[in-house]
């Protein structure tokens, strides 16, 4: 695909985990 990840998966499923818990309802509808 020509690209390279920047971050680790640690970093990558604390960032997610970190997402989750600040929008516990997801995307807010528009």
């Amino acid at each position: 695909l020509g690209w390279e990840a920047k971050r680790g998966l640690e970093e990558m499923c604390t960032d997610s985990w970190r997402w989750q818990s600040n929008n516990k309802n997801g995307y807010l509808e528009v």
